[in-house]
């Protein structure tokens, strides 16, 4: 699997953020699903929709990720989280967890998850 062509869901409660990375993974090829702007939606589009990758905001509107940070991981759906916060406000059980902080250059993000994608 690669980026092109895969199901990318998006989780970022920030309009311009969101906005930019939906752009990004649009021109690398994917299908983006959302973007998610609070953690129920993100869940509800984990178990209603076939996803592949995802993108999380660990900080969504003063809630962390992790609820659906679990459901992808309870599935195998590889995900990256991306945070202005530093690594070490990462739940201990995510530590081994993709982090790119933000800003991050686009091609971060784009090796993350192509690495991620390839993956067994």
């Amino acid at each position: 699997m690669q980026v092109r062509g895969s199901r990318v869901l998006v989780v970022e409660d920030q309009y311009l953020i969101a906005d930019e990375v939906v752009r990004l993974l649009k021109s690398w090829g994917a299908e983006v699903l959302g973007p998610a702007r609070d953690i129920d939606a993100a869940i509800s589009i984990v178990e209603q929709s076939r996803v592949d990758l995802a993108v999380l905001d660990i900080n969504m509107r003063g809630r962390k990720i992790y609820p659906a940070a679990d459901a992808l991981r309870k599935r195998g759906i590889p995900f990256v989280f991306v945070s202005a916060y530093d690594r070490s406000e990462v739940r201990a059980d995510f530590h081994n967890a993709v982090f790119i902080g933000k800003p991050f250059p686009p091609q971060t993000l784009r090796s993350a998850l192509e690495d991620l994608a390839m993956a067994p």
